[in-house]
């Protein structure tokens, strides 16, 4: 690749970052004054509120993503539904790329959430904003997290929302370093020594499902991998991809009913290692095959049915810049 056309790739990186970052400015002031204003009367009102609007910036990475930066994606495996489901996953970079894109052609985009660390809702404009969606957060504070969870899952059931809960149980993203700590300490721990994921931390995994087995019945096991950069990209080396040449991300889906995961603790940790031993198999694979296996069930979507949502959010973040601009030269 030329010094210019990889410039030009760079260039339009960086105004898809900033585009999609200027579509925060009208997001969280209009969640803020919706939430004081509906929520005290109903949560289940407001939930709704809150996640279509996500559905709808959602949609703006989404076409950012797929129809500006020519990623593409296969998805094999059983078909996945509408159900309410936890959703689990190998962890290799930000996937969560990979989650909104299948959110929005499941239909479940409005619904789709991820346990995540307490402290990223204190993230500047991001942070408040998932906070306002109601997206699930917990601390190590197994207990109470149980207990916030299941209230939490109990108003997505209230709200009849096909929610789909992520978690990454291997808690980090795939790096060199961190797979040769796993594969120490997994071989003097007697476990699985694998070369394409780590080993699954259960306990995450625990509390997940016992804050939801008396809401959820599904498990979505979900194993993915990247095709057509050097390595696992980054979300930069994502944005700035030669969209003349294929960049794939590959997705193969298992099902399973929660009612099959074992009760006990020890049950549940040899249920998630057997899953992850899967996905090693199915990633050594992936490497001969340069894919998963099964039909390709990726459902496509139209450009002109989901340009509408950044042709939306670009015209308020105008608007709302412009405001900006006049408060301020009145006020100096």
């Amino acid at each position: 690749m030329s010094i210019l056309t990889r410039l030009y790739y760079n260039i339009k990186a960086a105004i898809v970052l900033s585009f999609l970052a200027m579509t925060l400015s009208p997001l969280v002031p209009t969640m803020g004054i919706v939430y004081i204003l509906v929520r005290p009367f109903s949560k289940v009102t407001y939930l709704k509120f809150a996640s279509f609007i996500q559905m709808s910036w959602l949609s703006v990475e989404v076409f950012l993503v797929e129809d500006v930066c020519g990623i593409k994606m296969r998805v094999t495996g059983d078909l996945p539904s509408r159900e309410p489901a936890l959703c689990i996953s190998n962890h290799l970079t930000h996937d969560y790329v990979m989650i909104y894109s299948l959110g929005y052609r499941m239909g479940t985009l409005a619904h789709t959430r991820a346990i995540i660390k307490n402290s990223i809702r204190y993230t500047p404009f991001l942070g408040p904003a998932i906070w306002m969606c109601y997206w699930p957060f917990v601390s190590r504070d197994f207990k109470k997290d149980i207990k916030n969870l299941k209230s939490l899952f109990s108003l997505y059931r209230d709200a009849k929302m096909p929610a789909q809960i992520w978690i990454f149980p291997e808690g980090t993203r795939l790096t060199p370093s961190k797979l040769r700590s796993s594969q120490e300490y997994a071989a003097a721990k007697g476990y699985p020594v694998w070369k394409n994921v780590m080993l699954p931390k259960y306990r995450g995994f625990c509390t997940a499902l016992d804050s939801m087995k008396e809401t959820f019945r599904l498990v979505n096991d979900y194993t993915i991998q990247f095709e057509g950069w050097n390595g696992v990209p980054g979300l930069w080396q994502m944005l700035s991809s030669d969209s003349s040449k294929p960049h794939t991300v590959h997705v193969h889906i298992k099902r399973h009913q929660i009612a099959d995961v074992p009760e006990d603790e020890e049950g549940r940790h040899q249920w998630l290692i057997a899953r992850f031993n899967e996905k090693e198999e199915l990633l050594e694979q992936f490497k001969t095959d340069k894919r998963f296996p099964g039909q390709e069930i990726t459902r496509k979507h139209a450009v002109k049915d989901i340009i509408v949502h950044p042709i939306v959010f670009g015209i308020a973040s105008f608007f709302l810049c412009q405001t900006g601009v006049r408060l301020v030269s009145a006020a100096v």
